[in-house]
């Protein structure tokens, strides 16, 4: 059986970018992965071993120093007190890179999958919201809604889109509420939302890891 190709990272445009290769060279099917906060742009490529050999993994590594290290997406004042108009910035300005990125690896697709961690995750839903018509499947692991995106959500804006929410029911970073009111905005907008909780902290649990096996080779 073909196993994908090692790993590279390309630094481009003042971005830094993992990707992992699929293992059919020719393949079209790209996810962007958005890792959380204090992470980097290899920390999601755990989330990769669970979906199919024929993805192109892009993994970028955030823009914005965390602390005590690592990296994230929004920092500063907005870390805790962001909204869902901070999250369209850095949504607008990294779509934006994913174009050069596609060009780069000379992908020939105008549609992805997107997949992110707490952070990443609201970032990843902030995506979906904002480009719709450019992701196919969303993943939205111990992650949360950015508050005031339900304002931008209307019915039927999202029908067609399936969205997975994974999460941990003992997360006290991202408490599960968080989750669940993600899910009914979603829902509410027309999207087909599949719901996985564990019992664990914020991280993803081994029933929701499969889950995401099985979300991604639907």
């Amino acid at each position: 059986m073909t196993k994908r190709p090692v790993a590279f990272t390309f630094y481009e445009r003042g971005w830094i970018v993992r990707v992992q290769p699929p293992a059919d060279p020719k393949s079209q099917h790209a996810m962007l992965m958005l890792h959380g906060w204090t992470g980097d742009e290899n920390v999601m490529s755990i989330f990769g071993q669970s979906v199919p050999e024929f993805y192109w993994l892009i993994s970028p590594r955030g823009p914005v120093n965390a602390e005590p290290s690592g990296f994230g997406w929004l920092g500063g004042d907005s870390l805790k007190n962001a909204r869902y108009s901070d999250y369209a910035v850095v949504t607008d300005e990294l779509d934006l890179q994913v174009d050069h990125w596609i060009d780069y690896l000379r992908i020939s697709t105008e549609s992805l999958d997107i997949m992110g961690f707490s952070q990443g995750g609201a970032l990843a839903l902030c995506y979906l919201l904002r480009h719709p018509d450019r992701i196919r499947r969303a993943a939205c692991l111990a992650g949360f809604l950015p508050p005031n995106a339900e304002k931008v959500l209307h019915p039927q804006s999202l029908s067609g889109k399936t969205v997975l929410i994974a999460h941990g029911s003992l997360d006290k970073t991202v408490p599960i509420e968080q989750a669940n009111l993600a899910a009914t905005a979603l829902r509410s907008a027309g999207a087909e939302v599949v719901f996985c909780q564990d019992e664990v902290g914020h991280k993803l649990g081994s029933g929701c890891y499969k889950g995401l096996e099985t979300f991604f080779n639907m």
